[in-house]
């Protein structure tokens, strides 16, 4: 079983900002995922092969207990993993109203 993390980060993205997912190098699965998040955000992804992943999610605040391969930080927000889009688009829309 997959766990999935959302943290919110202080500074908001522009809407029409690319989503990023940093991925450590040896990553296989986030291809498939980022099409799927791509075609269901309508917006471009960039992959970002991040020698530095461990550094990147401690500065984020996501615990090492539910690290995954990849983090995509979409509107201010990261998503640790394979989170559902649905779940995405539902914490998006939250912390939009808040």
């Amino acid at each position: 079983m997959a766990f999935a993390l959302t943290v919110a980060m202080p500074v908001w993205a522009m809407a029409a900002e690319p989503i990023l997912v940093h991925r450590d190098p040896g990553c296989g699965c986030r291809e498939d995922w980022a099409k799927q998040v791509k075609a269901r955000f309508k917006r471009d992804v960039r992959m970002v092969d991040a020698s530095n992943h461990a550094q990147l999610k401690i500065r984020l605040g996501i615990p090492a207990a539910l690290s995954s391969c990849h983090t995509a930080i979409i509107d201010g927000m990261a998503f640790e993993g394979h989170v559902p889009i649905a779940d995405m688009k539902r914490a998006l829309a939250t912390v939009r109203r808040a």
